[in-house]
Parts: C-alpha cells; structure tokens; sequence
C-alpha cells in the first residue's frame, strides 16, 4: 500500500458523526417535534456513515486510529443507546472499516464486494426480522385492494363491484405471493448496490482527496465481465427449481434471479457495444429509449442470454490482445 499522507483528525469526525447519528436514532426519533427532521437527516447515513469509516482507514498515517475511534464510539453508543439500534448502526462503521481495509489492500472486487455485503446483512436481516415480510405484504396489499377497488367507476352496480372486488383480491394475492416468493433475492441485490456504491464512494473520494491514490482499478461499464463462477451459481440455481422437493424450488428461484440479474448486468455491457458500434450519439439514445418504451420485459432476459454467451464466446473481444 502506498504511503499516505497523515489526516488524523478523520476518525474523530467519523466517531462524532456516528455519534450525532446514533443520537438522532435514539432520543431525535423520539420528540414529536423533531421526529421528521431526525429521519430526513438519518437517510443518507447508509452511505455516509460507512464511507466516513473507509477513508478514515485509509488516510491516517498512524495504524490503528480508526479502529480505536470505533472502539471509543461503540463503547459510549453501548452506555447511552439502546442495544439494537447501536448493533445496526456498528454494520455501517464495520462495512466502512471493511471497505477501506479491502481497497487498501488490493482486494478482488468481487471479494471487497462480498465483505462488505457480509458486514451488512445482519442489520438487514434484523430490520427485516422486526418489521415482518408477511406485515408488510399484507399492509400492502390491503393498500392495492382499496387503490383499485376505488378506480372503479361510482355507477357499477353492486353485483358488478362485488365479483370486481374477488377478482382483484385474487390478481392482488397472487402477486404478493410472488413478491414473498423473491423477497430474498431482492434482499441480496439490495445489499449488492448498497455495498457496490460504497466502494465505488470510498474509491472516487479517495482518488479526489488524495494525489498519487492507487487500488485496484474499476472496470468501465462497456468492460464488465463477471466472474465465471456466477454461470455455476445459476446452474445450481436452476437444478434446485427443478427439484420440486420441499422449498428447495423457492431457494433455486432466488438464486437464479440474483445471479441471472448479476449476469445480465454483463449482457447490456454487450449490448451497450454492439450498440455504439452500429450508429452516433442519436440512434444509440433512440435505441435504448426504444427498447425501454416498447421492449423492457425482454432486456433483462435478453441480458442474461448475452453474458452467459459472452462468457464464452467473448463477444466485445476483451481477451484479444490489441494489435500494434
């Protein structure tokens, strides 16, 4: 790793502004007056709070600083805060402590992506956990049944609305078994951006505040090439489905759709080139506004089809070496 110049006063930033953040959870949430302000503010603290951490691993010369500022904030958040929201809110600073340690050290992206992704998940199992998948579905649900059982019009007889209202229950039900169905795989791609944004955050400020910052570089768009193991994930996903033992249908689903989501980000890289290849700036903004209009239920399948071809075949060519 390459010398860095010292900024010692970052982990006590980053510990008072968990510290503020930690207050705001607590006692801001809990005066009526400044209940909504304490919420707006703590939105963005998935973000800022992990990447606070991961440039104050990063930037000080002295070892060892930011890990005993998080120490010192752990230890007075465990005094004055309650148990759960302290836990949470350690996540985000291990997440940020994690990050920088990976960038620091030239991590594999895919390996930095699943430390992070590890640190996350018990805060959002948790939260999950406490609010209920099957609560928030039903409190859902019953909001789409009076959303379209009031679209209807006020003539429509009551026999009409009575055999309207069945049908709509019915196409409401099954869609939320479906969601409940995916509810883990929609969890996992949510960690995948949450902890894909935060590295890239640490890289870009790292690189802005710091002359001379080098890691691991990050792939351009047009480049992204997943790793191949992610074909066998999917293959494992689909043997799973087709089972039809006990849930292990519903766990292939999950996994197909999050590695079929993951490969499909490689298939529009295809597509994006293919694309510029064939036409200027207008007809590649006609074809994707396009697409998006007319065609948007068949790109993310039609991506998954192109990077596992691409896996193969190497369609942008990206192992051929440049020619002189």
């Amino acid at each position: 790793m390459p010398a860095v110049r010292t900024n010692n006063a970052l982990p006590a930033v980053a510990a008072v502004t968990t510290g503020v953040t930690t207050w705001l959870a607590t006692a801001g949430t809990g005066h009526a007056a400044w209940a909504g302000i304490a919420q707006l503010l703590l939105l963005p603290a998935p973000w800022v709070l992990p990447v606070l951490w991961g440039l104050a691993l990063l930037l000080p010369a002295a070892p060892g600083a930011a890990a005993a500022a998080a120490l010192i904030w752990l230890v007075v958040a465990l005094v004055a805060a309650p148990t759960m929201i302290v836990a949470s809110l350690a996540g985000y600073v291990l997440a940020g402590l994690a990050a920088g340690w990976a960038i620091g050290r030239y991590w594999r992206w895919d390996g930095a992506l699943g430390a992070v992704m590890l640190v996350l998940a018990p805060a959002l199992i948790w939260a999950v956990h406490t609010v209920g998948v099957a609560e928030t579905l039903a409190v859902a649900g019953e909001q789409m049944s009076e959303a379209l059982e009031g679209s209807l019009p006020a003539e429509t007889d009551e026999a009409t609305r009575i055999a309207t209202r069945a049908q709509l229950e019915h196409q409401v039900e099954m869609t939320l078994q479906a969601a409940a169905a995916i509810w883990p795989a929609t969890m996992v791609l949510g960690l995948f951006g949450h902890a894909a944004s935060v590295l890239a955050l640490i890289t870009g400020l790292m690189r802005w505040l710091r002359t001379g910052f080098s890691c691991r570089p990050l792939t351009p768009f047009l480049r992204w090439r997943v790793p191949f193991y992610w074909i066998w994930i999917l293959a494992v996903g689909l043997a799973l489905v087709v089972t039809r033992s006990g849930e292990l249908p519903k766990v292939g689903l999950n996994v197909v759709l999050a590695a079929g989501f993951v490969l499909a980000m490689q298939g529009l890289a295809v597509l994006a080139v293919l694309i510029n290849g064939i036409g200027g700036p207008a007809v590649r903004l006609a074809f994707w506004v396009i697409a998006s209009l007319f065609f948007a239920p068949i790109i993310l399948p039609g991506g998954v089809v192109l990077g596992i071809v691409d896996q193969w075949l190497d369609l942008r060519r990206l192992d051929t070496p440049p020619t002189a």
